[in-house]
């Protein structure tokens, strides 16, 4: 897929307490391979055992997702589940974020994921009030047969517990 202005972007405008709606854009987006597809919907809508994976050469360091928000909320932590979580073999052979570096409202927080799946929750030193957060890939635990690094799932904590 070829990025637009802003990346690759999936809206959800269920509305929930805390949401009017959010959007999540990827930087980059694997391609669709034997059924299935790694866009950004995946980290919060898509089906159980989907994910995104980003869609560059290499291991995906520098790639980013935008969690962005209507209206601005107050956010706790950023809860990720790492890999490709389908099965042991894609969170395996797929490559996982090890180093995540979270901007929200001007502040950037550096957080180490362990190489493991299930949810994973990274908490703020301070809850953060905005509409933007950005998750950018420091560095990768490289899968064993692809350079293709996953997230199953990414989404806000706004009640902090």
């Amino acid at each position: 897929a070829i990025p637009v202005l802003g990346g690759i972007c999936h809206e959800d405008n269920g509305p929930t307490q805390f949401l009017d709606n959010q959007r999540y854009c990827a930087s980059s987006v694997l391609p669709p391979q034997a059924g299935n597809t790694y866009g950004p919907k995946n980290l919060f809508w898509g089906p159980e055992g989907a994910a995104w994976c980003e869609g560059v050469a290499g291991n995906g360091e520098g790639e980013t997702i935008r969690i962005e928000t209507e209206p601005a909320v107050t956010a706790y932590a950023v809860v990720i589940r790492n890999g490709y979580q389908k099965s042991v073999s894609a969170f395996s052979n797929n490559g996982r974020a090890k180093i995540v570096e979270i901007e929200a409202s001007a502040r950037v927080e550096h957080f180490t994921l362990r190489d493991l799946s299930g949810e994973q929750r990274l908490e703020f030193r301070n809850p953060v009030t905005t509409d933007t957060v950005t998750v950018r890939i420091v560095s990768v635990y490289p899968g064993i047969r692809y350079a293709d690094t996953c997230l199953s799932g990414l989404w806000l904590d706004l009640e902090g517990y």
